[in-house]
């Protein structure tokens, strides 16, 4: 019995990961053979992750196969355009988000919603959050709307300004994930435009639909991975000033989002030592567990460098923590030298 349900599931399994493969290798030969062989792949419902793979890749002959036999340019996944439990992007934020411009046009074209929302988030918001500037100028060509969230994340200061102007309230617009302006600005390290908010009365205690403040956003720079400004990134006292103005505002240090990830996790999860800093400076607390007991330590020890490990260490932070699982911080550690580091202070498996 356990064998005919493998069989099946073998039968099932391997040409979707086959499909997922030829396009992966921007094999449109390979694609076209997958497709004649298992047509129930390539449907509408069957073929979004493909398609959206090939969107994000930037492969504009794959993509505009599927679009040739009928695919929707703004097909969201197996529950459908409308449905609350999509939070699945369309193919034209994957293709915008990663700069690919000519399979922009072609989505464009071929009827793809410039407007379109998974839930809440535009392609030109999802563009100005990856940083793609000549993206969100094609969008705007095309008839995107620049709002007041976009422009806070673009760092466009007069045109945040013009919009308040008009309306005051829009300092604490809401998106339908409730996100602000400041928490688009704040992510992007916009310092003119977070100053400018909080003399517009920008709430600094706003929290999205999952409870992150305008500090998480802040502390997780480059979330969207987009296209990577080195000199922003590696710039500390910007991390530094922005936690500064946000914290002096009022921003509590220790809140937690709906999964208890504090600031100082995210922070410590990007290895963002000037951020870190700041956050220990002002309360942070330095063993602060999530819901699965992981420490920013234990951050730490997976993504950032020694520096950042040895000045938690310095403040007091637990070397021999473990997580709801029982696993220490130096078994989730990566490296060798991480690990005779954690050794040379006292932590154990």
């Amino acid at each position: 019995m356990g064998g005919s349900w493998n069989n099946e599931e073998d039968e099932l399994v391997k040409p979707i990961r086959l499909l997922r493969d030829v396009v992966l290798a921007d094999d449109l030969g390979g694609v076209r053979k997958v497709c004649a062989d298992h047509p129930e792949l390539c449907s509408e419902r069957g073929v979004f992750l493909p398609f959206h793979t090939a969107a994000r890749k930037g492969y504009g002959d794959i993509v505009t196969f599927f679009l040739d036999r009928g695919v929707d340019p703004d097909v969201a996944g197996r529950y459908g355009k409308e449905s609350d439990y999509n939070d699945v992007l369309r193919a034209l934020h994957w293709a915008a988000g990663d700069g690919h411009a000519d399979v922009v046009k072609l989505l464009l074209e071929r009827g793809a919603d410039v407007h379109g929302k998974n839930r809440y988030l535009t392609p030109l918001q999802y563009a100005a959050r990856r940083r793609r500037p000549e993206m969100v100028k094609l969008l705007l060509g095309h008839g995107a709307r620049m709002d007041v969230l976009v422009a806070a994340a673009l760092g466009l200061k007069d045109r945040v300004a013009a919009s308040l102007d008009v309306d005051l309230s829009l300092a604490n617009a809401r998106d339908e994930f409730h996100t602000t302006p400041l928490h688009l600005a704040a992510e992007q390290w916009r310092l003119e435009v977070v100053t400018f908010l909080f003399a517009r009365g920008a709430d600094v205690r706003a929290v999205d639909r999952r409870s992150n403040s305008v500090l998480h956003y802040a502390a997780h720079y480059w979330q969207w991975g987009g296209q990577e400004d080195t000199d922003v990134v590696g710039d500390e006292a910007l991390q530094q000033r922005i936690m500064e103005a946000l914290i002096v505002h009022g921003a509590d240090a220790n809140a937690a989002d709906w999964n208890g990830v504090t600031p100082l996790h995210r922070a410590c999860r990007f290895g963002y030592s000037g951020i870190v800093k700041v956050l220990l400076e002002h309360g942070a607390d330095v063993d602060a567990r999530d819901v699965t007991g992981a420490t920013p330590l234990r951050r730490a020890v997976k993504n950032a460098g020694m520096d950042l490990v040895a000045l938690l260490i310095q403040r007091g932070a637990g070397v021999n923590a473990r997580d709801k699982k029982g696993v220490s911080i130096l078994k989730a550690a990566r490296g060798k030298e991480m690990k005779a580091f954690l050794r040379q202070h006292g932590a154990k498996e």
